[in-house]
């Protein structure tokens, strides 16, 4: 479904004309008919020849009311630009088409009104005049109806008009992620707290549980009804009453938003891609009004060398990119400008590629083209997409990232790059532990799936590698550890005149036991040592310390490490301070 919005100077007869073209009277304050003039916004439906439904949104002209104007135009999908024939281009006539303009509102039909209160041949004439200021504006190809309601003259014409701009207008696009600004709240006797909005985004249900930003307030959906029908579920480019269950209606307002619980987050700072209009002095210091939605909030605005716009806002607000908005003048209250959304994370790096994309899947074809590697907590939020929508754009999609194939092939050369600088220095080394690689996890186990990289007995290696061993100074090695019995050189001592890569081999592949920080022995040496104990307490019984330092000729330095490491394999056992060998298990 779409929305239709009215747009135009105060008095040129949009009200008049949605009561002519709906049978209903938009004008729902008493203060509205007292003065002959729309304030707040008004809602209507329409039925198109083609079957089409269609909600409008009927917004006030007079200048003093351009916020609830810009509250009413900011998610719609076409608008009718209200002329009067009588009175021609007037101020809010222009401003207003600078509005859609800005909002970048493609469809729309110029509804040239009270063509009863001219002389027919002057007709031609106005629409010439009209047809020049819309010249190099987004409805400068807009078809131009003469309509009056007082005559119903041309209504039916109207309504074909507009069934044909949106037959070429998209569809409002489902994300799976539903965002309604609120514009409107109010109680209804026996049901509670009801709001009102234009859905965009996604879909809502009967029963679902909702969140309401900033305040963060959860709530239910009691019904939900559209065009005063009240349905099950309803999708985004519908205008839709929702009667909520857990919050009162003093705790909502215009401008707030029902989203999806946790699936948003409120952004203070963005940059933007703003279009400025000719009249406005881009040195100015003013202070500005951002309105998005039907949201407002004070705004501090900063123009960067690229001329893209930071903008810093005083109301946070749940914002992603694409998202487009009017910044206003508070001073002159003026529109100044409008843009949408490029980035709502710091830093604000490589906003002019950014700028270029213009879906939210090309967004973040962007972010991966610049070699990001995106965490999936927080990508919907950022995104205002739907993890599943995402993952129709190919790239590597792994449980905690994604990231695009050249990341994953630039660390993956990276990764092969240390690996065989450390098989060059290290050749007898399996490989690398996981930790001193500095690779995130999951992005480890996807190479390791590709097999550009291998696990060995829990060392990372590259495939093609094979521990090398050095026959002669192994050799030497274990000769020198076999010769010196128990009292060996420690192994700081060691790696002075051997290789410490080829101690840590053999310790690896077990020819070399390592008692201690400090000390290693043979693993032939260590059984013997082992037979020499039991012997020991077969013939003598327990021992001690210095029965132990004397049978094998050494150190309480090395005697003490060794019946620790003993103990340590349950080998032996100690009671008081002698030792025996541990009884065998019955």
């Amino acid at each position: 479904m779409y929305v239709v919005s009215t747009a135009g100077h105060v008095d040129h007869g949009k009200s008049t004309l949605i009561n002519a073209l709906t049978g209903i009277d938009p004008d729902r304050l008493s203060e509205e008919h007292r003065r002959g003039l729309t304030i707040e916004l008004g809602f209507a439906w329409l039925t198109l020849p083609s079957g089409r439904e269609v909600g409008i949104v009927d917004v006030p002209g007079h200048e003093r009311f351009i916020k609830n104007m810009l509250a009413g135009v900011g998610s719609i999908n076409a608008a009718i630009f209200v002329v009067a024939a009588n009175e021609g281009w007037k101020p809010q006539s222009q401003e207003h088409l600078e509005i859609l303009d800005l909002l970048g509102v493609r469809s729309a039909v110029v509804a040239l009104t009270k063509i009863d209160s001219i002389d027919p041949t002057e007709q031609p004439a106005v629409e010439a005049r009209i047809r020049k200021h819309l010249l190099g504006t987004c409805l400068e190809e807009a078809p131009i109806v003469g309509v009056s309601a007082t005559t119903n003259t041309g209504l039916a014409e109207l309504r074909l008009a507009i069934d044909a701009i949106l037959l070429t207008t998209l569809p409002p696009p489902d994300d799976d992620r539903p965002r309604l600004w609120i514009d409107r709240v109010f109680t209804m006797k026996g049901a509670g707290t009801v709001v009102t909005g234009t859905l965009t985004g996604g879909s809502l249900r009967k029963d679902e549980v909702i969140e309401t930003l900033p305040n963060g307030i959860k709530a239910r959906i009691r019904s939900l009804q559209t065009h005063r029908r009240e349905v099950d579920a309803i999708g985004p480019g519908n205008r839709v009453a929702l009667n909520l269950v857990g919050v009162e209606n003093d705790r909502l307002e215009r401008g707030h938003t029902i989203v999806a619980p946790t699936s948003w987050e409120v952004v203070g700072r963005l940059l933007a891609d703003v279009r400025f209009l000719p009249s406005f002095d881009t040195k100015s210091k003013g202070a500005f009004k951002f309105y998005v939605g039907s949201a407002a909030s004070d705004a501090k605005l900063r123009i960067s060398d690229d001329g893209l716009s930071l903008i810093t806002l005083q109301d946070p607000l749940p914002l992603v990119f694409g998202d487009r908005f009017i910044l206003r003048e508070s001073g002159r209250r003026q529109t100044i400008g409008g843009g949408r959304v490029i980035e709502t994370k710091a830093p604000f790096q490589n906003g002019a590629s950014r700028a270029a994309a213009t879906t939210k899947l090309e967004y973040l074809g962007v972010l991966l083209g610049e070699g990001q590697i995106l965490p999936m907590k927080g990508l919907e939020a950022r995104l205002g997409l739907s993890i599943e929508k995402a993952r129709t754009l190919e790239a590597v999609w792994l449980g905690s990232f994604v990231l695009s194939e050249s990341t994953l092939a630039s660390i993956a050369s990276q990764t092969t790059e240390v690996l065989e600088r450390f098989h060059r220095v290290s050749p007898l080394e399996p490989g690398m532990m996981r930790s001193a690689l500095n690779v995130e996890q999951d992005i480890l186990e996807e190479l390791l799936r590709r097999e550009i990289i291998v696990s060995r007995s829990g060392y990372i290696t590259m495939p093609s590698h094979k521990v090398q061993t050095q026959g002669p100074e192994q050799t030497a090695l274990l000769e020198y550890l076999e010769a010196s019995g128990a009292s060996p050189n420690t192994l700081p001592e060691l790696h002075t005149t051997f290789d410490p890569g080829l101690i840590r081999s053999m310790i690896r592949s077990g020819s070399l036991v390592q008692i201690s920080d400090q000390l290693v022995y043979t693993a032939h040496w260590i059984e013997d040592l082992k037979k020499i104990v039991a012997k020991q307490v077969t013939n003598q019984g327990p021992f001690t310390v210095a029965d132990f330092r004397d049978m094998i000729k050494t150190t309480r330095k090395y005697a003490i490490p060794l019946l620790e490491y003993l103990d340590s394999l349950g080998f032996t056992v100690r009671s008081g301070d002698k030792r025996t060998l541990r009884s065998p298990e019955p």
